[in-house]
């Protein structure tokens, strides 16, 4: 594929993707079967795509790096099988999946799989102590903010519109597990910069950070629909 779309080529490619998808959801108003039907072509484009770009990284990369690329390949594989099923699931049995559903797994997996690949990094270019304190500070730090959330944001809201307890639940591990991946990045950022060039960086941080706030939105529109 890279040697197909010249590397100044594909930011554009990904600009006009985003524009398509856009101007699909815009365009179809309540038309809700191609509308459903367009995402899901558009997601399954959109991932494939990732998890080839991730697997050609993995390929071309060498030493440490090559871990790294291989463990953010299968959190993105791991992602897309979720997708994947959920898909088959909504568009052949028309019902929705519960909050505790086999999508349910592949999803939080690439959440391990992200952290185990961050923290390979630190623990190859520094020490084991420091990937140790590393954990434990990610563990900690989700552990606090997610009780913090939980007594005083989505425990009180949730409870009056009649949320169960499971689905609550489920709609937090989200913006957690991004928080633990997005500590061990910047972790990785304090400890091993050298690791990856300043672009790449930039592009997993930035990354975190859009599916941070896309996982805030998704609860936030869900609170919404049960109101």
């Amino acid at each position: 594929m890279d040697r197909i779309i010249k590397k100044e080529n594909f930011i554009h490619i990904m600009f006009i993707y985003i524009f398509l998808w856009i101007f699909h959801i815009c365009t179809l108003g309540d038309n809700n079967f191609y509308k459903t039907f367009g995402n899901n072509i558009f997601l399954i484009v959109g991932e494939f795509v990732a998890c080839k770009l991730m697997f050609i990284a993995y390929k071309k990369s060498i030493g440490i790096e090559k871990r790294f690329w291989l463990f953010m390949s299968l959190s993105i594989i791991s992602y897309f099988i979720g997708d994947l099923i959920w898909i088959v699931v909504e568009s052949y049995t028309g019902t929705n999946l519960t909050s505790l559903a086999i999508s349910d797994i592949f999803y939080l997996m690439q959440y391990p799989l992200s952290i185990i690949a961050i923290l390979y990094i630190v623990y190859k270019r520094k020490s084991k102590f420091l990937t140790f304190q590393m954990v434990m500070d990610i563990f900690i730090t989700v552990i606090a903010v997610y009780s913090i959330i939980w007594f005083f944001i989505i425990d009180p809201i949730y409870s009056e519109v009649g949320m169960g307890f499971f689905r609550k639940v489920s709609l937090l591990v989200n913006p957690m597990g991004d928080l633990g991946v997005l500590l061990s990045g910047l972790f990785m950022i304090l400890l091993a910069r050298d690791a990856f060039p300043n672009k790449v960086i930039f592009l997993i941080i930035s990354g975190l950070l859009l599916e941070i706030f896309v996982d805030l939105l998704y609860c936030y529109i869900t609170l919404l629909y049960y109101i």
